[in-house]
């Protein structure tokens, strides 16, 4: 996979692919694609090295949860924010998010880049 972006026409091409860095946060997850598409940059807290998920209804479902990185999964999520690859839509967290979360996936707001 290239190691820069989409080239369109009249423009030049971006320095990084930000598909290569959605991959490589599904890869070093294992969060599938649609809840990656939910997360905004307060989800992941670099400080703590943690991702909170929300909740899924697919199959059985999954609740709400709070899982910690590892150091290449870190990495691809700072990547991730650099280029910021955040899904531009609304998501109701605070209904969504396990108890002691609410108001901000991880307690401050803030993503610590």
């Amino acid at each position: 996979m290239p190691d820069v972006g989409q080239g369109r026409r009249g423009e030049d091409r971006d320095d990084h692919s930000k598909t290569k860095a959605r991959i490589a946060v599904i890869a070093y997850t294992g969060l599938p694609h649609a809840l990656v598409k939910k997360l905004t940059p307060a989800s992941v807290d670099f400080r703590s090295k943690s991702v909170a998920v929300p909740a899924r209804k697919k199959g059985k479902g999954a609740e709400a949860r709070v899982l910690p990185l590892t150091v290449k999964g870190l990495a691809a999520f700072k990547q991730f924010a650099e280029l910021e690859c955040w899904e531009l839509q609304q998501f109701k967290y605070d209904q969504e998010l396990p108890t002691g979360l609410q108001g901000g996936p991880c307690g401050s707001g803030s993503t610590g880049v």
